[in-house]
């Protein structure tokens, strides 16, 4: 569990910072005594990639092993990438030292029913259910979205395998890129809505 939600990260930073990673060390501590642990499971993030993509560049599909970059630490944006690399250095440190089962996965834009309203497609159902005028920004950037159910699929799997021990696997949908502009368009066109798109940085 994390706080999450870009306008969320972007209001309340010191929250994401404090929580995200009490609630990591907490779970992590209670951990090591438990004699019957299987398996934690570390929900992490495809934001984790976000610096690397950003001054590096990488391959997509995204290898899990490549080497990670801070963005700007000044950003409050950045708070949530990082508690989330810190959860990962918890689960590697103290899995290792005390003997501790787990693995980390990084979700990649995962969208379904009682998802919220503070992601893109939600948040996109609601501008064009409402509005004429829908604003998009970053049009050209793209997004693979990952559907519900063949994220818990993959989850489930990702817990019950052995091999996964201490392993990172990302989570996502490599086949079905869209740019947010598509996607919207896409949005309009089941609603059977009519919109005008003026599009934003």
């Amino acid at each position: 569990a994390a706080v999450i939600g870009v306008k969320n990260v972007v209001e309340n930073p010191d929250k994401v910072l404090r929580d995200n990673a009490i609630t990591t060390l907490n779970l992590i501590e209670f951990a090591k005594n438990l004699k019957s642990l299987k398996k934690i499971l570390f929900s992490s993030t495809s934001e984790i990639y976000a610096g690397t993509l950003k001054h590096f560049g990488i391959d997509i599909p995204t290898n899990e092993k490549v080497k990670l970059t801070l963005d700007d630490v000044n950003s409050p944006r950045t708070t949530y990438m990082l508690s989330k690399m810190y959860g990962e250095s918890i689960m590697f440190n103290y899995g290792n030292k005390h003997n501790i089962p787990f693995t980390i996965v990084r979700y990649h834009n995962v969208y379904g029913p009682r998802m919220g309203y503070l992601h893109v497609i939600p948040e996109m159902l609601v501008k064009i259910s409402k509005h004429k005028i829908v604003e998009v920004a970053s049009p050209e950037h793209t997004r693979s979205m990952c559907f519900i159910d063949d994220a818990v699929e993959m989850t489930i799997r990702a817990c019950e395998n052995k091999i996964t021990n201490k392993e990172i696997l990302n989570i996502g949908n490599q086949d079905q890129e869209i740019s947010i502009i598509n996607l919207t368009k896409t949005i309009a066109r089941l609603l059977k809505k009519n919109i005008d798109i003026k599009t934003l940085p």
